[in-house]
């Protein structure tokens, strides 16, 4: 047994080998023609004694069903516990199996499985004595919330430093913003700016960097889900936008490591946990199915509507056409690096539930997009607008998540903690 904490890292390539549909955007149409910049599997593996754990983050929409238990099977008996999130890049391949937004391409899953695999092995044969700090840097301007403009929004990034000899080897970085620069007339593989922010902390520290998104339901850049969906304002969503928007992230991250460390991180206990919960929905009633179904001939049939505004159209009778597929339960996890702790619930959670937690736990970390994503899952109080009133249809869910689901999930993963 060694003593002490030990870190590791590795990454690897998982941009498709051939062109596939992008995943996040109903209005765009056509397939990837390039790639801006490479999407990544990014691995953080911690271990201290027998104790392991991998944080694993993806450049995808969301992490596939099942995901986490094939490469738990994959590695075998010496997998480490595992913690899988994504960035909810809308551009990447479509990857989530019952999304009406396209299908994973042939072969890419299994190769997924392959490529995190072999990365956490890789982290595993990295690890090295490291110290832990943690930090906030704090970027307004960033961050909106979409859905009202005087909503809550957190425009403070956690930041945790791994040192190796002194020096930053690995740092994470988790903010609360949906990565959509780039909009849906993109048709090129990317990161959008989490890649760009990634790049700018590592040409100014040397260590490498795992970036992961905060619960951002309803938090992006300043336009609107119509706006995506209509195509409006495309020409300040560009791959140099998200170049600027990433670098001013990376650069507030730099400056908050010349900071003071707050809170310091007391003990050396690293701890990992995991719990499932049901996942529950209000399947729209006969009443309801009609006038989706009404409403979808009248939008179809009106020669001003907007292609995007048409293909909506379209996925709603889609939806009514296919019989939906249950859902799995929701995982939630936790990780306790001493007085570290880190949330990690499934899907679009928005970022009035994870300010609610950090009240309850000042100082914690809430990772949004981890283990699955079903969908937005909004707090019991939200009423109306795209996430709430529309999404699950794109999502493929049997319909909106029942009020109290996001409580549900969040009062799960704070028990882990007790």
């Amino acid at each position: 047994m060694t003593a002490g904490l030990r870190a590791g890292f590795a990454l690897a390539d998982i941009t498709p080998h051939q062109p596939t549909i992008l995943s996040g955007f109903a209005s765009r149409t056509g397939l990837a023609t390039g790639t801006l910049d490479p999407l990544q599997a990014r691995v953080l593996m911690l271990a201290e004694g027998d104790a392991k754990v991998a944080l694993v983050a993806l450049d995808l929409i969301g992490v596939p069903d099942g995901l986490t238990e094939i490469v738990r099977a994959a590695i075998g008996p010496d997998c480490p516990a595992l913690i899988v999130a994504a960035t909810h890049t809308h551009a990447g391949p479509p990857v989530l199996a019952r999304a009406m937004l396209g299908k994973p391409p042939a072969g890419y899953l299994p190769l997924l499985v392959q490529q995190i695999a072999q990365s956490i092995t890789a982290a595993a044969s990295d690890l090295r004595i490291a110290s832990i700090e943690r930090r906030s840097a704090v970027t307004s301007g960033i961050a909106h919330n979409r859905r009202d403009p005087s909503g809550p929004v957190d425009h403070s990034a956690d930041v945790v430093t791994l040192r190796r000899e002194g020096a930053p080897a690995i740092i994470w970085v988790n903010f609360a913003c949906h990565p959509v620069v780039l909009g849906p007339d993109n048709l090129s593989y990317s990161a959008d700016f989490p890649g760009a922010t990634r790049q700018r902390i590592e040409a100014a520290t040397g260590a490498q960097v795992v970036y992961t998104t905060g619960c951002a339901g309803e938090i992006n850049l300043g336009h609107s889900a119509l706006d995506s969906i209509r195509k409006i304002g495309m020409d300040k969503r560009t791959p140099a936008e998200a170049n600027r928007i990433g670098q001013r992230l990376g650069d507030a991250v730099v400056a908050a490591l010349q900071s003071p460390v707050e809170p310091a991180v007391s003990g050396r206990t690293l701890l990992s946990r995991s719990h499932h919960v049901p996942a529950r929905f209000m399947p729209p009633d006969a009443a309801t199915r009609a006038e989706l179904q009404a409403s979808a001939g009248r939008k179809l049939s009106d020669a001003s509507l907007s292609s995007g505004e048409r293909i909506m159209a379209e996925i709603d009778l889609n939806w009514l056409a296919q019989p939906t597929s249950d859902v799995a339960d929701l995982p939630v996890s936790i990780l306790m690096i001493g007085s570290l702790k880190a949330l990690f619930l499934p899907g679009e959670i928005f970022c009035e539930t994870a300010m609610s937690i950090k009240q309850r736990h000042p100082g914690a970390i809430v990772v949004g997009y981890a283990g699955a994503n079903p969908g937005y899952i909004p707090p019991s109080g939200a009423r109306g607008g795209y996430e709430v009133g529309v999404a699950w249809r794109p999502y493929g869910a049997p319909g909106p998540f029942t009020p109290g689901m996001a409580e549900e999930l969040a009062d799960a993963a704070l028990a882990l903690l007790a």
